[in-house]
């Protein structure tokens, strides 16, 4: 995360990472509330920012059903293993899905994914990947 933020210049992100790697060397238990709270600012603010700038940024979208299938599969095994999703797959996932499946479906995959609610978001995975095998 500490190299991330500070790639795309989200200076007060890299700055309480690098405090919380430190801490966490010293102390296991320390507290991640301000990391935490300064991930949320830059991820609300990402959010804000138009599809098409985050759609530009990413690779082209997958046309191949089957290739989206096993994308989908894979995401759902990191998931599996407690694995932190990537801010990149979790934009491809919604390139993919964008016109493949309800917009409501795909804002509550990442709202799970965003939560760590990784049970939930298992369940709407495999909901969507039935959509698209049927």
């Amino acid at each position: 995360m500490k190299g991330l933020a500070k790639t795309i210049g989200a200076d007060e992100l890299h700055r309480h990472a690098a405090e919380f790697e430190k801490n966490l060397k010293i102390n296991p238990e320390s507290s991640r509330t301000e990391l935490d709270h300064e991930l949320h600012q830059v991820l609300k603010t990402i959010a804000t920012l138009p599809p098409e700038t985050a759609l530009a940024c990413s690779s082209p979208p997958i046309q191949d059903r089957s290739e989206i299938i096993s994308r989908l599969q894979s995401l759902s095994e990191a998931m599996e293993e407690f694995l932190v999703i990537s801010n990149e797959q979790i934009e491809e996932t919604r390139a993919c899905l964008m016109h493949r499946v309800r917009p409501s479906e795909i804002d509550e995959l990442m709202l799970q994914i965003e939560k760590f609610d990784y049970e939930g978001a298992t369940k709407t995975l495999d909901n969507i990947r039935k959509q698209l095998e049927g």
